[in-house]
């Protein structure tokens, strides 16, 4: 007769549990994970009574069913409660520019957030986030040689976040129109990006995205002016809003072109560009797992 050591296990590891728990070891998501799937552990037990003595190992195969079986449910939970929006948190930042600051750096890294910049006809740079209480978004400026530097990141005060109040937030960052950007860099874990850079002077713009959309409606240049940098998003599509007159090259590495045939050439190697000219003012690279869209 195979000895069960099953139930035994189960139960050192429930006592162990509410033994950190009591003593405040265990960190609150996991405290809170623990809470939920306790009964788990009566399906683990019921299940080991029904087969333990018809199947070779059968606690072995429990176990691992199991476990398979509580992770799916995890990350089924998880992946539910992030697409919901949340407004638990709020973060609002205006940072002026100073009469010596000529031109302008931004960064900003996100981790699950909806995106939207639009121009503002001020002499600051300012952002609005509003999101859950397990996300954090900071600023840090610099300012040196004329170039003020605007940095912002979302972070999670913890390692793993509290299901009942994960979900995502939105980012809305107001770029001025007066002054040059040398840099807008944005990065995403999960979320859409729409850029409206109507009337900003962008010279250099680096997207990238886990997942989401990109939605760029670009500026019109001053003359001898150019933008540079590249758009990708590995999980959604990208749309380019193009002004009259204004000269586009695309290097595109994944995705599917769309663009109107009289008014772009898709040339070999995956480079679509404006008909008629060879000198482009915006010359970009992207990338997207769906289609890649230029439109006038």
């Amino acid at each position: 007769m195979r000895a069960n050591w099953l139930w035994p296990l189960l139960l050192v590891v429930i006592a162990a549990l509410f033994f950190l728990q009591a003593f405040g070891v265990l960190p609150p998501a996991v405290s809170d994970l623990a809470g939920r799937a306790w009964p788990l552990a009566l399906i683990i037990l019921g299940v080991s009574v029904l087969i333990g003595s018809r199947i070779r190992y059968a606690n072995f195969v429990v176990l691992g069913l199991s476990a398979v079986l509580m992770a799916a449910i995890i990350a089924s939970a998880y992946n539910k409660q992030a697409s919901q929006l949340r407004s638990d948190y709020h973060q609002s930042i205006t940072q002026a520019l100073a009469a010596d600051v000529t031109s302008i750096r931004i960064n900003a890294t996100m981790l699950l957030a909806e995106i939207t910049i639009e121009p503002a006809d001020t002499r600051t740079v300012s952002a609005d986030f509003a999101g859950s209480t397990q996300s954090i978004v900071t600023a840090t400026y610099s300012a040196a040689q004329g170039v003020g530097t605007l940095t912002l990141s979302e972070t999670r005060p913890g390692s793993i976040p509290l299901l009942e109040a994960i979900g995502h937030g939105k980012l809305t960052l107001r770029l001025p129109i007066n002054i040059p950007i040398d840099e807008l860099a944005i990065k995403s874990g999960e979320g859409a990006l729409t850029l409206d850079a109507t009337g900003t002077i962008l010279r250099d713009l680096n997207v990238a995205l886990q997942t989401g959309d990109i939605t760029l409606m670009l500026p019109v240049l001053p003359a001898q002016s150019a933008l540079g940098g590249s758009l990708h998003t590995s999980g959604g599509n990208l749309a380019i809003t193009v002004p009259q007159g204004l000269t586009v090259k695309l290097t595109i590495d994944n995705g599917k072109p769309a663009f109107s045939a009289s008014d772009y050439l898709l040339l070999s190697g995956g480079v679509l560009q404006s008909a008629g000219t060879r000198d482009f003012q915006v010359v970009l690279s992207a990338g997207a797992s769906g289609r890649v869209a230029l439109k006038p």
